[in-house]
């Protein structure tokens, strides 16, 4: 599957959420219906509520259920996802093209 939009992905990746750190525990998973259906996921992190739009890293969505963990450090757009017995990472894709 390729998504293909104007909206460039790429930049505001590598230059908004690259230096962001990103962590907590999945607390509910949901398609947004007012908003085309965007896969959301919401985290607890140390009780602040993350709110998290994965349609550019659609295969984390897929893979993930509430209690499992996700981390992404900062300077980086490895997205760590750790169920109970596994840890599984993802990257952003814009256009077909994965971004690291």
């Amino acid at each position: 599957m390729v998504f293909i939009s104007c909206f460039d992905c790429k930049d505001y990746f590598r230059n908004e959420v690259k230096k962001r750190e990103i962590k907590g525990i999945i607390t509910r998973k949901y398609e947004d219906m007012g908003n085309h259906a965007a896969p959301m996921i919401i985290l607890d992190s140390c009780h602040k509520i993350i709110e998290l739009n994965l349609f550019d890293i659609y295969d984390l969505f897929t893979h993930c259920a509430v209690g499992d963990s996700i981390f992404k450090g900062k300077a980086g757009l490895d997205y760590r996802l750790q169920t109970k017995d596994t840890i599984l990472f993802f990257n952003p894709i814009c256009n077909g093209e994965i971004i690291k």
